[in-house]
């Protein structure tokens, strides 16, 4: 293990952290409680969860329980990016937030173009029959009264007894277009999951995506590019407002590599976790290690 580990920091230090121009908050949770890759619950500190760009702008702090950084994570390794140690359990009664933001508004200000992709990792176990939903992200105020943003969540139950397990993602934009599309397979079989939401324009059309572990699950087009521009704060793990049940709606299960960009990244370019390496792989980082180190010398 210690060997594994050793090779892993040592691809990390050979292809080290990329970050695309078109990411605008990217949050990898391996600060940890006390630094980096340490384990511990997530403090109340200010600004404690860091975004990869755009900080202290686009930082996080705990705002409901204490979600804890665990070490169960989709992998070692994300490929492009780096060592992967921790990523975020939630027990059902935790959530963080990022304070409002411009560059969280897409379609208006600083996001003129309209086009994004969020993606990050879960992992659910089985998800019960609640009468409700888990939260996993929402920056969208009131569903009810029709304000616009977005929200994503799975399924447990709420007015569909028959998706318990699927995700959905909503938008609402400034010229009232509403989309919804789902993964149509469910999530909640306790293994980690890359999923992936995406909207661009095109010939002035807008076209909304939904990606489960790299394949295309639902997809609609229609209508133009509306704002998604709202005062809200961005809520990780829970509900806030009148939205769809209420305050509340906390999620049970881990999250990972949250990243959202202002572009609509190709699939071929969403994050992938590397698994543990082959035998083969793991001699091959040692040797370019050498190689690297006897160059420098």
């Amino acid at each position: 293990m210690r060997l594994l580990r050793f090779l892993v920091l040592a691809h990390a230090f050979l292809f080290p952290l990329t970050v695309s121009a078109g990411v605008i908050a990217y949050w990898r949770f391996e600060e940890g409680a006390d630094g980096l890759g340490s384990t511990g619950t997530m403090p109340s500190t200010a600004n404690h969860v860091v975004s990869q760009v755009n900080s202290p702008a686009l930082n996080g702090r705990r705002s409901d329980g204490a979600a804890h950084y665990v070490a169960d994570t989709p992998g070692p390794e994300i490929d492009g990016i780096g060592v992967n140690n921790r990523a975020l359990y939630f027990d059902g009664n935790d959530a963080w937030k990022v304070f409002d933001n411009s560059l969280l508004d897409f379609g208006a200000g600083t996001t003129p173009g309209g086009d994004f992709t969020m993606e990050l990792f879960i992992k659910l176990d089985t998800v019960p029959n609640l009468g409700r939903w888990y939260r996993i992200f929402q920056k969208r105020p009131n569903a009810i009264g029709g304000d616009q943003g977005y929200d994503t969540f799975v399924w447990a139950g709420g007015d569909s007894s028959s998706l318990i397990g699927q995700v959905s993602f909503i938008t609402k934009d400034s010229n009232g277009g509403f989309r919804q599309p789902r993964s149509h397979i469910r999530v909640d079989d306790s293994s980690w999951h890359h999923l992936a939401f995406r909207r661009y324009a095109d010939a002035g059309v807008v076209h909304s995506e939904m990606w489960v572990d790299y394949v295309l699950r639902d997809s609609g087009s229609g209508g133009s590019v509306g704002s998604l521009a709202n005062s809200a704060d961005l809520y990780f793990g829970r509900s806030f407002g009148s939205l769809w049940g209420g305050n509340g709606n906390f999620i049970k299960g881990w999250m990972d590599e949250i990243r959202f960009s202002n572009e609509a990244i190709p699939p071929e370019h969403f994050l992938r976790a590397v698994p543990e390496p082959s035998t083969a792989l793991l001699v091959g980082v040692a040797s370019l290690l050498v190689l690297r180190t006897r160059r420098r010398t």
